[in-house]
């Protein structure tokens, strides 16, 4: 299947927004095909993960492939040896409005490879499209459990029985993320915070507790079951 234009399909910004937005804080991606249309793209080592994406997808509408994974030889963040799988959906009008929804323009270039640099043909500078948190997000029960999936775990601490539990926001803007971890403690009412990493942190058991007990309904893939200490779940 390739990403061929396709006109429409507004159930993406309606029905299926939510649960694209819990991708998106997960990891996830949309790229621009054009100034008209978009399609969203997921790199995982779980293919079943991705299978599910790709059946949830399929009943908003949504059509998709999942690629037989090729193997990472090594490389930055990524262990050696590591067969990588990917999703990306067909061409919608609608990605380029949720595309215009989490990226904005940054023309502080200097960090990132010239791969990633458009030049802005306006204004003759290169720029550079950041992922941002959009302001009106919902966290619902498949929005974080799509988050946690993604990029985020629950583990043991080192010489010690409780847990701690994080999402891995890292790749945000600072501000964001701040917002982010507020929004989560007011929608939970939990105590979060954002460590100098810039990942979410959620520290006491009872506040992992919640929020495992939160998303546990929206059904754990097999691969991520490891994410679900039973001791924690209420």
């Amino acid at each position: 299947m390739t990403t061929n234009y396709l006109t429409s399909n507004p159930i993406i910004l309606k029905e299926a927004r939510n649960y694209i937005d819990g991708l998106m804080l997960g990891d996830g991606n949309i790229q621009c095909m054009n100034s008209k249309t978009g399609y969203y793209q997921h790199g995982c080592k779980y293919k079943n993960w991705l299978d599910k994406i790709d059946d949830n997808l399929y009943e908003y509408g949504i059509e998709c492939k999942v690629n037989n994974g090729r193997l990472q030889a090594g490389g930055f963040g990524i262990k050696r040896d590591l067969i990588l799988y990917r999703l990306w959906t067909r061409s919608y009008i609608e990605f380029k409005e949720m595309h215009d929804r989490w990226y904005r323009k940054d023309y502080n270039t200097d960090e990132y490879s010239t791969t990633r640099w458009h030049l802005d043909k306006k204004t003759g500078e290169y720029y550079i499209w950041k992922k941002i948190v959009p302001k009106d997000i919902c966290l619902s029960p498949v929005c974080l459990a799509n988050e946690y999936f993604g990029d985020g775990g629950t583990y043991k601490r080192k010489y010690v029985s409780n847990y701690r539990m994080i999402l891995a926001t890292n790749g945000f803007l600072r501000e964001d993320t701040i917002f982010l971890a507020e929004l989560l403690s007011d929608t939970l009412d939990i105590n979060c915070g954002v460590n100098k990493s810039g990942v979410i942190q959620v520290s006491t058991q009872a506040d992992i507790s919640t929020f495992l007990s939160y998303i546990k309904d929206c059904g754990i893939p097999d691969c991520y079951t490891y994410k679900f200490p039973e001791e924690l779940i209420k």
